[in-house]
């Protein structure tokens, strides 16, 4: 995937988050990190370890093995 559909990938997610329920949790902030061997189960659980306030975490094959955190406010 080109940097510029990934940008846009993560713009729709980041917009769709937002438009959450009131009183509901929201993602602030995504990091992005290399993880080997990511799968979606390992890359939340890394969330989890590296942000305590992590609410999701998607794994990427492209760039390979990219790990993106959504972060709560």
């Amino acid at each position: 995937m080109k940097p510029l559909a990934l940008a846009l990938l993560m713009l729709v997610l980041c917009i769709s988050i937002f438009r959450g329920v009131e009183g509901e949790l929201t993602i602030c902030a995504t990091q992005k990190f290399h993880l080997p061997g990511c799968t979606t189960e390992k890359c939340f659980e890394t969330c989890l370890d590296k942000y305590n306030g992590a609410l999701k975490g998607i794994c990427y094959t492209v760039p390979a093995n990219t790990c993106a955190c959504g972060i709560g406010c």
